[in-house]
């Protein structure tokens, strides 16, 4: 399967399940049987447009059965609808615009699921020196037209709204409650949201009894458990060139999340140049790190999410040392095509496209 966080074109979505199909015959084409008979193939949903995204849960697991399986992932469905609820900005009946609206005036009380991603927020965000931000609200409104990335805001706009940008402003207090410290200030779950559903699914499923699993969750990827043979899984890093498609390398891994951003994903272009929607929270301006993509493996989703957001604003020298200071692994592609990983991924990533090469 690909990898590709945030994608926005059919085309993606194409890719993706292509890339499934060929896990899907290596591990049917291994397995031995495991209780009852092994499914030839697996118990596969897509849903388009929660959370912004086309998401798809595959079940590998000859058990339980498939009424009990459609069962399972309508409870899975329900969850991702519910935390989208919560945490879209798109909504105004969301209670992150809620915290959004109050700012400067009062404590929003939320849900269990937006405090605690709130709070993890706050968390990587001082990790990586605010390269990741979850008050950024105020910034990426600026570069929308109806919620598409599409408008170039004038720079007096971005200068006057950097200020309203910063994690100091934001109050946690126990047990669920918010707020911004100013006006004008707003919390965008964008960058951790779906790595956070990824989660929540995941434990689900892990509940349910279910071993060897795939979740793809607009890119947000997680293999749970191993194939069914007993190996790993292969999962393979987008293409990160605008206009093409493809698998650049391959990860071999199991039981993981593993999330990806790039330039690529999303973008406009005006007067010849190309403005990305991975914005740097210090400029207000799409981040100019040298890299093409950065990819963050992690056992939450959520930690992954966010990473490979503040890797791709960091850059090399600075993503990998936040990976590796604090037990993470990653993959970074730099605009010279050259691929470099982090110590714990060295035998585990492959080439897959002879332009791209190790350092």
């Amino acid at each position: 399967m690909r990898l590709c966080l945030k994608p926005l074109k059919k085309i993606f979505f194409l890719l993706s399940i292509v890339m499934i199909a060929a896990a899907i015959a290596t591990a049917c084409s291994n397995a031995a049987p495991r209780g009852n008979a092994e499914r030839e193939t697996p118990f596969t949903r897509t849903r388009a447009e929660l959370l912004g995204t086309l998401i798809t849960i595959s079940v590998f697991d000859a058990a339980p059965s498939d009424e009990e399986l459609d069962a399972l992932l309508d409870r899975c469905f329900l969850e991702i609808e519910n935390i989208e609820a919560r945490m879209s900005v798109n909504r105004a009946d969301s209670e992150i615009s809620a915290i959004n609206r109050a700012g400067g005036e009062a404590s929003v009380e939320v849900s269990g699921d937006l405090y605690r991603l709130i709070s993890r927020a706050k968390e990587i965000s001082d990790m990586s020196d605010g390269a990741f931000d979850i008050t950024i609200g105020p910034i990426t409104a600026l570069w929308k037209n109806d919620g598409a990335f599409e408008r170039l805001p004038p720079e007096d706009e971005i200068r006057e709204r950097l200020p309203l940008v910063g994690d100091d402003g934001l109050d946690l207090t126990a047990p669920n409650s918010a707020r911004l410290a100013e006006r004008g200030m707003a919390l965008d779950a964008g960058g951790i949201a779906k790595g956070y559903a990824c989660d929540k699914i995941v434990a689900i499923l892990r509940e349910a009894g279910i071993e060897h699993a795939v979740l793809d969750l607009g890119g947000n990827v997680y293999v749970l458990g191993k194939k069914p043979d007993g190996s790993d899984w292969r999962v393979g890093v987008r293409l990160p060139l605008i206009g093409e498609d493809g698998v650049v390398c391959i990860i071999e891994t199991s039981d993981i999340s593993v999330v990806t951003s790039g330039g690529y994903e999303r973008f406009f272009e005006r007067d010849g140049k190309t403005y990305h929607h991975l914005l740097d929270p210090k400029t207000g301006y799409p981040a100019q790190s040298g890299l093409l993509s950065a990819t963050v493996i992690a056992g939450v989703s959520a930690d992954a999410d966010g990473l490979s957001t503040a890797c791709f604003v960091l850059g090399l020298e600075k993503g990998m040392r936040l990976l590796e200071e604090n037990g993470y692994e990653g993959v970074f592609i730099g605009e010279d095509r050259i691929v470099r990983v982090t110590g714990g991924l060295k035998d585990a990533v492959l080439i897959n496209d002879e332009r791209f090469s190790f350092e």
